[in-house]
């Protein structure tokens, strides 16, 4: 969402990656999320056109929400807040179009992304590990992180990550799961799990390892 082209392209470029024997993929992102509200309010503006792009005004929006829009305190159009993210409510219809603008920004991101890589290296893989806490991880949704399906169509494979699956089988169910739903997102291609842990502490718990 914050591409530097040039940047990439001298990286391509002058690291020669293209020519690396080792190399069979590039992994673009790593648990890429947008962030919690304060981080998105940067996508403010992109959100108000997409709602004239997709409905032809604000307004006509609302009316097929049968909910208000979110403002600011200065009367401009913003996003869900966090607790509109992570739970249901009148504003359910909302966060869905605004889940699904942001599917549509994040897969102009990828697009651009991939392009260029292209331009340079026609060879190698594309990906990108998505699964910011592991994918699916509840706890997690307030950082937004990028649906499996965002982007699913300018990528060579689909990759989900898991952390911390374990204990009874239904933990290993929502990993079939997660499988399954890859392969949709990205029409059959081909699913890489790039990313699978677990924490060596008992509880769970972060540690300093020089304690």
């Amino acid at each position: 969402l914050a591409f530097q082209p040039e940047a990439a392209r001298q990286a391509l470029v002058e690291s020669k990656l293209y020519r690396h024997p080792d190399i069979w993929t590039y992994d673009i992102a790593w648990e890429p999320h947008v962030g919690n509200y304060a981080a998105r309010r940067s996508l403010d503006a992109q959100w108000e056109l997409w709602l004239a792009e997709q409905y032809g005004a604000v307004e006509a929006a609302e009316a097929d929400w049968s909910f208000l829009a979110p403002r600011t305190a200065e009367g401009a159009v913003t996003g869900p807040s966090d607790e509109q993210i992570t739970t249901d409510g009148e504003w359910t219809r909302m966060v869905a179009a605004y889940r699904r603008f942001m599917d549509d920004t994040i897969s102009r991101g990828y697009g651009r992304v991939c392009r260029l890589i292209r331009s340079v290296d026609p060879s190698h893989l594309i990906g990108a590990r998505s699964g910011y806490g592991g994918t699916g991880g509840a706890g997690v949704d307030v950082q937004m992180p990028f649906d499996l399906i965002a982007g699913a169509v300018h990528l060579d494979y689909i990759s989900p990550e898991a952390y911390n699956l374990s204990g009874d089988w239904s933990d290993f169910h929502s990993g079939g799961f997660t499988t399954a739903y890859a392969r949709w997102a990205g029409n059959g291609k081909p699913v890489f799990w790039a990313e699978y842990g677990y924490t060596v502490f008992a509880d769970g718990a972060s540690r300093d390892l020089n304690d």
